[in-house]
């Protein structure tokens, strides 16, 4: 057996004399024999003395010492991992690898590690976007409710880069719901109207009588911050668009031509209806599906169409196809069975009695959780 492989062997039964003793005679720290190497094997083993031993040496290269810390975090061995980062000289020395650099955000991130992502940060690991990669460890520390992290990597990262050329950091966070951690992107200077350029449809239409072709360009409007802050849930996130943007446009069209409050009554959220409707929103803005009624009607949503009557809502608007909030009511519940009944009697209740649905706007509805109900049909 080589002075090596005794190496190995030590290290495995953990014996630190024999450890010492073949280091001294010159074993390789570095030795890679079925898969492993001597720092790999004590790490583990969460063995730290072990590690602390091989790393005396001076002799870990910067490939091994990144490979190892790989290892560290993903085993959530935080005291082994500052050893290994304190250990480096610098990041950008020796082995450079794009996929790990990322991998080493973002596993800082799962362990709710931000002192550790900032040790990382300080001896260089900082991630430049490169071609063939469209990854951004910035749209993953968007998704956490901790704004600690896009705070540390807001400072070597883009705020509005995008990932995929489709969404910013802001988007994403407003999209979770994180309110925290949009306001600390906002404070960044990141722009709250940044979205996605619009994709362009193109439909080639072949009138048989002319036997022309006929292009027609189709601009699809693209959902914004506000509207994907719609869509969490989280009425917090409007209260911190407007803190920085007090003059935000909350009627504004996202995804086929909805506004926020459609987007809220259709996914039979109560209270963000409630909150939009108490700022003021129009409640009467139409398309061609009808107004915010007919999207409470497709939410099924009992207390987002009693908000929405309360607040003056046309319930006499008809969809291109003619259909009045409660026709189309009773056609889809005899299609599908859904809106339930209760939405039909109180839509031909507020039909026969319409003084009485606006006589008072309530302060407070307790809400539906949206995930929990049901939401618009396929």
């Amino acid at each position: 057996m080589s002075i090596n492989d005794d190496l190995l062997d030590a290290v495995r039964k953990q014996d630190y004399e024999k450890v010492t003793k073949c280091l001294i005679k010159g074993a390789d720290v570095n030795y890679y024999k079925d898969c492993q190497t001597p720092l790999c094997i004590a790490t583990n083993n969460h063995d730290i003395q072990m590690v602390n031993l091989l790393l005396e040496t001076d002799r870990v290269t910067a490939k091994e010492l990144k490979t190892i810390l790989q290892i560290a975090m993903t085993l959530k061995n935080k005291e082994i991992s500052k050893i290994l980062i304190d250990h480096m000289q610098d990041f950008k020395q020796g082995w450079f690898d794009i996929s790990i650099y990322e991998s080493f955000h973002k596993l800082a991130i799962d362990n709710a590690w931000p002192d550790i992502l900032k040790s990382l940060l300080c001896k260089g690991a900082r991630f430049k976007k490169c071609e063939g990669w469209d990854v951004n460890p910035l749209h993953y520390a968007a998704k956490q409710k901790d704004p600690v992290y896009v705070q540390l990597l807001g400072k070597y990262i883009d705020v509005d880069d995008t990932k995929d050329e489709e969404e910013t950091p802001l988007m994403i966070a407003a999209e979770a719901g994180n309110d925290e951690t949009m306001d600390a992107l906002l404070k960044m200077g990141a722009n709250l109207q940044a979205k996605p350029e619009p994709k362009v449809h193109i439909n080639f239409l072949i009138p048989s009588i002319l036997r022309a072709g006929v292009i027609k360009m189709n601009l699809v409007n693209i959902d914004s911050v506000l509207h994907k802050a719609v869509s969490s849930g989280n009425t917090k996130t409007i209260d911190v668009l407007l803190k920085h943007k007090p003059d935000l446009d909350l009627n504004a069209r996202g995804s086929e031509s909805k506004t926020p409050l459609m987007i809220a009554a259709e996914r039979g959220d109560n209270q963000m209806v409630h909150h939009l409707l108490k700022l003021g929103v129009n409640v009467n803005i139409r398309r061609g599906e009808g107004n915010a009624l007919h999207s409470a009607v497709e939410g099924d949503s009992i207390e987002s169409i009693k908000l929405l009557l309360a607040y003056g809502i046309d319930q006499h608007h008809q969809t291109n196809n003619y259909q009045t909030p409660l026709s189309k009511a009773i056609n889809e519940h005899k299609k599908y069975g859904v809106p339930s009944k209760e939405v039909i009697d109180l839509l031909t209740y507020a039909k026969a009695n319409p003084k009485k649905v606006v006589s008072q706007k309530p302060t407070y509805f307790p809400g539906r959780n949206p995930k929990g109900g049901r939401g618009p049909r396929e």
